[in-house]
């Protein structure tokens, strides 16, 4: 047996295949009608719409055949995927690179086997449309033909959900970016009605029950805000060992970090998986001025019926990044405010206005005093706000 080679472009025909978002997916009518179509047509048993991923030949479509995928390195499409034209093998017993593969000399006793190669819209053979007897046999000019427009029709569902997922995925990321916006919208919020929001926001996105933002110091992991379901025993100010939380995950990967089903994850033997029992959890990092403050991490106790997407990814990373804004700003004003109060006189930031009045941007509370002390004359040409 012939083990196929990968092609010399295999990276970027992988991400061209992953682009599509088919892998793994289930069975659908738009392309089993192709195969339906193929199998009647040419009088085989065996009809498969195959993608070539990077360690097996995974079929979005199959008439004919149990089997969801088999090995890349015995596939037949492997090497199809190799040419840019029809790959047809009429007898696999007198061909030296298949004569003792497995799937020729045990089930599905493959004979015959001609493949169409799919393509992205950009050119890569993501696969083929195949069809495979248990009997030697050759096609002639109009049936080849016919497997070429049936691919290639295939080739169209394949593309235009592609360009459909890309614009769902652009409306996507406008519809969050149109959500995260709107938190800024009540500037005079106090800061724990805004991270509220946020929470709420992120729970209802993401679909799962428990939102936190945390802060971490050294090896300590401290709730500083929740939102959680009423019987929740989470309190603010919790403080756990950074060891015995799911952040430590996410900090030795050094990135964000979902997990939609802990127990069939890599990550099931952990011990905070023990300590915690959560099931689904994502996280990403909030980091200001130069370093870690913690995490802004959403969970539940069961696993999500749903794996995350890139998008819920994105999502998440983004909101860390509007919460790590947040609490800048108010670190910021939490320390001018501080400073101010120990400050003798006042502080303050004057603004002159383009019709000629003007207005204080800020002002610590010492001003007040020294205004009281001004005829109210010299008050009425400033629009202070105090």
């Amino acid at each position: 047996m012939k083990t196929p080679e990968s092609p010399f472009n295999e990276a970027v025909r992988l991400l061209a295949l992953k682009r599509t978002h088919l892998l793994d997916t289930p069975r659908e009518e738009r392309f089993d009608r192709f195969t339906r179509m193929a199998k009647l047509a040419f009088g085989v048993p065996i009809a498969l719409v195959s993608l070539v991923d990077d360690k097996r030949q995974w079929f979005k479509s199959s008439q004919g055949l149990d089997a969801r995928e088999t090995p890349r390195d015995m596939s037949f499409c492997g090497h199809a995927i190799l040419i840019d034209r029809l790959f047809i093998v009429e007898d696999t017993l007198e061909d030296p690179r298949f004569a003792d593969n497995p799937l020729v000399t045990g089930p599905p006793h493959i004979r015959f086997y001609a493949g169409a190669q799919l393509r992205s819209h950009e050119g890569y053979n993501l696969g083929t449309l195949c069809i495979i007897d248990t009997r030697p046999r050759s096609l002639d000019h109009d049936q080849r033909a016919l497997l070429e427009e049936l691919a290639r029709c295939v080739d169209e569902e394949i593309n235009d959900f592609e360009a459909n997922k890309s614009r769902q995925e652009q409306i996507e990321k406008t519809r969050i970016l149109s959500a995260l916006n709107n938190l800024t919208v009540d500037a005079s919020a106090p800061l724990e009605r805004k991270i509220d929001m946020a929470l709420d926001l992120g729970r209802h996105h993401l679909e799962l029950e428990t939102g936190i933002v945390s802060e971490i110091t050294s090896d300590v992991y401290t709730v500083r805000w929740f939102r959680a379901p009423d019987d929740s025993p989470l309190e603010a100010d919790l403080s756990l060992p950074l060891e015995q939380t799911y952040c430590t995950l996410m900090l030795k990967k050094g990135d964000h970090l979902a997990i939609s089903h802990m127990g069939d994850s890599r990550y099931r033997h952990q011990p905070c998986y023990a300590q915690m029992g959560l099931e689904s959890y994502i996280a990403a990092p909030i980091e200001f001025d130069g370093k870690l403050f913690g995490t802004l991490n959403f969970s539940s106790v069961s696993p999500r019926p749903r794996p995350f997407t890139d998008l819920d990814r994105l999502f998440i990373v983004w909101l860390a990044q509007w919460m790590a804004a947040l609490l800048q700003q108010y670190s910021h004003e939490d320390t001018l405010r501080k400073l101010s109060e120990n400050v003798p006189g006042m502080l303050y930031q004057y603004q002159v206005l383009p019709d000629g009045g003007s207005r204080f941007l800020y002002s610590s509370d010492g001003i007040r005093d020294i205004l009281r002390h001004f005829p109210r004359s010299r008050q009425r040409g400033c629009r202070c706000r105090l």
